[in-house]
């Protein structure tokens, strides 16, 4: 895989990519102001729950954690749509899948969280998009 990158990306841009994949995920909260909740209730429901945070230097809404995942999903925070976890360069959200159920429930709780306006929902297998793109071996 390794030769793969360096003859893709070069040897610098492989060497990040290493280097970004060993690195500590992190995640980006962003406060459901839809719900009333601002980035100054989550930041204090973080300090509560002694998750260590920092605000986002570029959005208003978000907040950045390396730890404490599973401590904001047991608090609730996720799943009484105070925050969600969204990537800040992220404005739609496409989900996509082959069951309609699951979109249904889906489309169900992003209404019951108000944020229904930038969700949408895509019935699609996307294996068999994904199979129909893979490049081929040379």
């Amino acid at each position: 895989m390794v030769r793969r990158w360096i003859k893709y990306l070069g040897f610098e841009e492989a060497m990040r990519l290493m280097n970004w994949n060993n690195s500590d995920p992190s995640f980006s909260l962003r406060a459901n102001s839809m719900k009333g909740f601002t980035r100054a209730d989550l930041v204090e429901r973080l300090t509560i729950l002694k998750v260590p945070h920092e605000p986002s230097l570029l959005m208003d809404d978000f907040v950045h954690i390396k730890t404490g995942m599973q401590t904001c999903i047991q608090a609730g925070l996720l799943k009484d749509g105070l925050c969600s976890v969204q990537d800040e360069s992220a404005g739609m959200v496409y989900a996509i899948d082959v069951n309609k159920g699951r979109l249904r429930i889906l489309e169900e709780t992003a209404k019951s969280h108000n944020v229904n306006d930038v969700i949408a929902v895509v019935h699609a297998d996307l294996h068999i998009f994904s199979v129909s793109y893979l490049p081929t071996k040379n």
